[in-house]
């Protein structure tokens, strides 16, 4: 019985981690559709810091210091 539990609840935790990913990529897709100047940004922020440096900031943004996305 425990092990159905489980099961269940790996199931329901990744069909979220699904939708939140859809939708996630949905929002980004009209940002993008909207606003074409939005790759370009992301292009010169990559350009300017690198990856690790974009990855650094997204990490402590996240974790460090609780900022809101702009």
């Amino acid at each position: 019985m425990r092990t159905m539990r489980w099961t269940r609840a790996l199931i329901l935790l990744t069909l979220v981690g699904v939708a939140i990913s859809l939708a996630g990529a949905y929002v980004v897709s009209v940002w993008v559709r909207e606003r074409p100047d939005g790759i370009s940004f992301i292009k010169k922020l990559i350009d300017r810091y690198g990856l690790m440096g974009v990855f650094a900031a997204t990490v402590v943004t996240g974790t460090v210091i609780p900022l809101g996305a702009r």
